[in-house]
């Protein structure tokens, strides 16, 4: 897949970023943005929520991201972001393509676009241009496994995000 490489390296950059900017006194971007879902089961508020357009390899790319309970969620977007845009793990199209990464302290989880039945989704509610609004389901796997080599699965749903781009 063509958006992989580039959309992790954003992903691996934002992480960083928002790993070493947890300063809550400064960091209005985050006091101002939200991100929820219910993953597994139990409801999760992220923080430190931070969403950056950038220029990766000539290619245009919003990403959002939170942290919660030391996990992170990461939501990586191609293109221009428009209202009523639904992008989708298995599109056919690169430009409608999400990458989705959920990040454990042990594990990391990523949408499995060869697999029809485990399918990420983003509804873009509202989109200016400076702060978008969305909502996100999927199931996403860790493509290593367990011991015995069998894929471990993460369910999100209710999935949803009022950003504003930094």
């Amino acid at each position: 897949m063509n958006i992989r490489k580039p959309a992790l390296l954003l992903a691996f950059v934002i992480g960083t970023f928002t790993l070493n900017s947890c300063d809550k006194e400064s960091d209005d971007v985050a006091a101002n943005s939200t991100l929820s879902a219910t993953v597994d089961g139990t409801n999760i508020n992220f923080t430190n929520v931070v969403a950056v357009h950038a220029v990766v390899e000539g290619k245009s790319y919003t990403n959002i991201q939170g942290v919660a309970n030391k996990d992170t969620l990461n939501i990586t977007l191609p293109g221009n972001i428009t209202t009523g845009k639904v992008y989708t793990s298995t599109a056919a199209d690169d430009n409608d393509k999400v990458l989705a990464v959920y990040s454990t302290t042990t594990d990391d989880y990523v949408n499995d676009d060869t697999d029809p039945t485990k399918v990420v989704t983003v509804n873009i509610t509202s989109a200016a241009v400076s702060a978008y609004q969305g909502t996100f389901k999927g199931n996403l796997t860790n493509i290593i496994g367990d011991d015995m080599g069998v894929a471990k699965h993460k369910v999100i749903t209710n999935g949803k995000f009022n950003v504003k781009i930094n």
